[in-house]
């Protein structure tokens, strides 16, 4: 599951095949902590936009998941500011930048 600052990004994203993307309405700054029953379990990539309300945003998305998420990691955009004109550009899902990843998987989780 990809999480983007906003809508244009989310539908960039659903347009490659096997990619599930959503975003809060309105933007950044408006993460509600209800938001994260949704994300109970889940493995979550957040797409912080290029700018410091994209960084202070994915924070706050982060300090919501981290009690229900089961990994969490954040990137960027090596192409422009967010996920749309990366991809736009021809960057690829395996080319984001990781800058941070708050909650990775535990060795019992990857090696079983």
């Amino acid at each position: 599951m990809v999480i983007t600052e906003g809508e244009k990004d989310v539908e960039t994203l659903r347009a490659h095949r096997g990619i599930v993307a959503t975003c809060n309405p309105m933007g950044a700054g408006k993460w509600q902590p209800d938001f994260a029953r949704y994300f109970r379990g889940a493995d979550v990539s957040i797409v912080a936009d290029r700018d410091e309300a994209g960084r202070r945003h994915a924070r706050t998305v982060v300090d919501s998941l981290m009690p229900v998420a089961r990994c969490i990691h954040v990137i960027q955009a090596r192409h422009g500011k967010d996920a749309h004109d990366h991809l736009s550009a021809g960057g690829t899902m395996g080319d984001f930048i990781e800058v941070w990843t708050p909650k990775p998987f535990t060795d019992e989780e990857v090696h079983g």
